[in-house]
């Protein structure tokens, strides 16, 4: 299984088939848990088994993710790991802020 965010409630074509893989399941449990646990995110931990986010939830959501980031680069992973779970931190960021400024925040995704 993957790890990723769709686009639940597409408010154009544009954002219909939309989809960030964030990891496979083996490397969330690995990486992302730890980080999660680590960084005492609340958003983090539910997409293991998947929940629904609304846009209003975007800015906590971004705010974990960069603590993430941050902890991800402060620890002893291989440049590789580090470069590919920051590469998918940043794509979900940058999704995030795209869907927030394109919907005015009338958007729901599932990450999952």
């Amino acid at each position: 299984m993957t790890v990723a965010l769709i686009v639940t409630r597409p408010d154009s074509e544009k954002w219909q088939w939309f989809t960030v893989p964030l990891a496979v399941e083996e490397v969330y449990q690995r990486y992302w848990m730890p980080g999660a646990a680590a960084t005492a995110a609340v958003w983090l931990p539910l997409f293991q088994t998947g929940c629904p986010v609304e846009g209003k939830d975007f800015p906590a959501l971004t705010m974990e993710l960069l603590t993430l980031r941050g902890w991800v680069l402060a620890q002893p992973f291989d440049d590789g790991r580090q470069q590919a779970l920051t590469g998918r931190i940043d794509a979900l960021i940058d999704a995030l802020g795209e869907l927030l400024a394109d919907t005015g925040g009338e958007v729901e995704v599932f990450i999952g």
